[in-house]
């Protein structure tokens, strides 16, 4: 499809947000993102830039080069954020739901010795910059949670 030449680049762009992103960040609203998987997340999308426009990695352009030809932006990892925000909120609304308890309650027992792993609500607290608890009494109006998600993510668009 990409080597096709009857199609324009912006076609292009266009069906590969629309068939090969939705397919990568399948289910992506479970996923813990540390600093590893947001590079990995980066890295396969100037990957289908580059190959999109074929060109090889030997031919040393830059990001900025490939972005600037197809007049595009960085946008994979803020689509997977404003996901994540989104069910977030959605589940926070709900009421006396599995999901919920999942996400706020609280598993009894002790934590395990040394450094504690990334835990997913960790993701939301850093997106948007308040306490847990902050962002449940946020959620819990649609209004005021939209206006977190565009601020922790401008290009949010209310639709995903």
């Amino acid at each position: 499809m990409f080597s096709i030449s009857d199609f324009s680049t912006t076609t292009k762009v266009r069906l590969l947000k629309a068939l090969v992103w939705s397919v990568a960040i399948y289910g992506s609203e479970g996923w813990t993102l540390r600093s590893k998987e947001e590079k990995y997340i980066e890295a396969f999308e100037m990957w289908c830039y580059r190959s999109l426009l074929r060109i090889p990695w030997t031919q040393h352009k830059t990001n900025e080069w490939i972005l600037g030809k197809l007049k595009a932006d960085r946008e994979l990892l803020d689509r997977v954020k404003s996901l994540k925000l989104g069910f977030y909120g959605h589940t926070t609304r709900k009421y006396e739901s599995l999901e919920k308890e999942m996400v706020q309650g609280c598993v009894p027992g002790y934590r395990n010795r040394g450094r504690q792993r990334q835990r997913w609500t960790d993701d939301i607290s850093e997106w948007t910059g308040m306490k847990i608890n902050e962002e449940a009494a946020a959620a819990e109006d649609r209004d005021r949670w939209r206006e977190i998600l565009r601020a922790a993510n401008p290009s949010y668009g209310g639709r995903h």
